[in-house]
């Protein structure tokens, strides 16, 4: 058994998901959390650096190492991970506690840097401290290198899905209606209000149409006002933020997945999707370039506009009966090789022993 911390967002159903992993696999897990929020069976620590904006400028973040220190004297891990590496990044290379791994989430990598040199700098401190770096996509970890990632200690790591929730098994599709199924949360980046402005293009082209809208976030007053704008509360429905196995129900019951953000680390809601059988309809962004392959299990819209995404959608209503069975054995052939959660966590536990013995 180890003793592994994570540095991460509490709230986060990637930071739930790997401490119940290794929770299930005998280990002792802690987290150190700017986000409060509880996980059960974990050690959960908050340090308060007040509203944390996931678009930036966190800046008290550097007043709470010497929490973050006292705390890591306290637990003793034998390892720690910090999942994102900007903000719990930084917090982890300032430690000095080693073993340190850091995982690049997407917006870490593919954004912030971008157009700051500030965030390249901090992302070179942070990637010379850690004995492993992972990141979501070969297109992460290009730029990872290209920020100071060493090669010999980087790699992709996808997180995939969890395939005993996640099948196309209890696969039951309505006769009556073509259901669409959005998980994206309501966040600027997953252009969700667009999507909606497409769903008004397409109800008069599809008219047994039904949406469903799972996630929250931010904008969620927005879209629901836009929702009753557009006249469209007879065929969009908000099931909430949901479980799992209630997310892969409603997968299982829809035609089409649409995700359309503008930027992504990997797209582990399109993966669930693609697990559940759905075609999909997607944003032409690297992340989505490693899963679909135009045409055969999904359709790319050329530019996030509601006029292009409506065109992908009537594209596979029309073509639906005909492309639906190679989409579902090709998705399921993808996820098996290469998006199995628990295969991949299983390198994630084997890099932990051998870091933690070396």
């Amino acid at each position: 058994m180890s003793k592994i911390c994570f540095l991460a967002n509490a709230k986060s159903i990637h930071t739930v998901r790997w401490c119940n992993y290794f929770l299930e696999r005998g280990h002792q897990v802690s987290v150190i959390t700017l986000q409060d929020a509880q996980i059960d069976g974990v050690s959960v620590h908050y340090v308060n650096c007040g509203k944390i904006d996931n678009n930036g400028g966190n800046w008290r973040i550097i007043f709470a190492i010497g929490k973050v220190k006292h705390l890591l004297k306290k637990l003793q891990p034998d390892i720690i991970h910090a999942l994102y590496a900007t903000s719990y990044g930084l917090l982890g290379a300032l430690s000095g506690v080693h073993p340190f791994a850091v995982t690049a989430l997407g917006s870490d990598v593919l954004v912030s840097p971008a157009n700051n040199k500030f965030y390249r700098r901090l992302l070179r401190f942070v990637f010379s401290k850690a004995q492993w770096i992972t990141s979501m996509s070969e297109e992460m970890y290009a730029l990872m290198l290209k920020y100071g990632a060493a090669e010999d200690r980087t790699e992709v790591l996808v997180f995939g899905i969890d395939a005993t929730v996640f099948n196309h098994v209890n696969r039951c599709l309505s006769k009556d209606c073509f259901v669409i199924t959005s998980t994206r949360n309501f966040e600027p980046i997953y252009h969700v209000d667009t999507f909606l402005d497409a769903v008004n293009l397409c109800r008069k082209r599809i008219p047994n149409l039904s949406v469903n809208l799972i996630g929250s976030g931010s904008l969620e007053v927005m879209l629901k006002d836009k929702i009753e704008k557009l006249k469209l509360a007879d065929i969009v429905s908000f099931a909430g933020k949901l479980t799992q196995p209630e997310i892969a129900s409603y997968l299982n019951q829809s035609q089409i997945f649409v995700s359309v953000s503008s930027s992504d680390g990997n797209n582990i809601s399109l993966n669930e999707a693609m697990a559940c059988g759905c075609f999909s309809v997607v944003s032409d962004i690297p992340a989505n370039r490693q899963w679909i392959i135009e045409g055969e299990n999904g359709f790319y819209c050329n530019e996030i506009t509601a006029e292009a995404i409506a065109a992908s959608i009537q594209r596979a209503y029309v073509a639906y009966d005909e492309i639906t069975e190679r989409c579902v054995e090709m998705n399921e052939r993808i996820i098996a090789e290469r998006a199995n959660w628990h295969v991949n966590m299983q390198r994630v536990e084997a890099k932990y022993k051998q870091l933690i013995q070396s």
